[in-house]
């Protein structure tokens, strides 16, 4: 992955987006973790903000979510100033299912792409890609578009010494294709219940990767 940022600058759009407070150096030296998402919030924000100060915040965390991102914007940040005076140990990315328009293979190279920005700009954290969560109510190409974006990436991220991928589905798919409304209310956002059982298992990894010896 030499020469990211050259490699994928055609991901690097989005004129008239951004203002300076979205790559405004943040001032956490002491950050522990640094949450990089796309936004796919439960329905309430009360929801979000409880599991959020539950599980997330005691750790010292960060969260540079912002809701429709796709990895092109993600990547435009990072590379324009986000993670500067910032030292986490681990970063948790999760993007690509706003890609609309991408192939799954275009996806995979923009994660990969924002994994090699990562370490760049923080040599000594840990990376913890996420994968992409099942979308719609029945079985539909978007859905199987994510499921090869992650296999993609898990390939990928195999190799990797500084960073490593974690599957959050818990089954949101039954047996007959179809995701509840009991799940994600609009087929694509989780519902409190489901967000919470989605964040249980990236606390306990972040948990482990956040207590490894530095080095390790």
């Amino acid at each position: 992955m030499v020469g990211a940022n050259t490699r994928f600058a055609h991901l690097l759009s989005r004129p008239g987006f951004y203002t300076s407070g979205y790559t405004t150096p943040a001032q956490h030296p002491h950050t522990g973790h640094l949450h990089l998402q796309d936004g796919l919030r439960p329905a309430t924000r009360t929801a979000d903000a409880t599991v959020w100060r539950e599980l997330f915040s005691p750790p010292h965390a960060l969260n540079f979510g912002i809701g429709g991102d796709a990895t092109q914007h993600v990547l435009w940040r990072l590379s324009n100033g986000e993670l500067d005076n910032i030292s986490p140990k681990v970063v948790v990315l999760w993007v690509g299912t706003n890609n609309h328009g991408h192939t799954a293979e275009q996806i995979c190279e923009g994660i990969l792409a924002i994994v090699q920005v990562i370490k760049n700009k923080l040599p000594h954290a840990n990376t913890l890609v996420l994968g992409l969560l099942p979308r719609g109510k029945l079985p539909n190409r978007l859905r199987e578009r994510n499921a090869q974006v992650n296999q993609l990436v898990e390939e990928a991220l195999s190799s990797l010494p500084h960073a490593s991928f974690l599957n959050v589905d818990s089954g949101f798919v039954h047996s007959d294709g179809s995701i509840s409304h009991r799940d994600m209310y609009d087929y694509l956002h989780l519902t409190p219940q489901a967000y919470q059982d989605v964040c249980q298992p990236i606390h306990a990894h972040l948990k482990s990767l956040l207590e490894k010896p530095a080095g390790n």
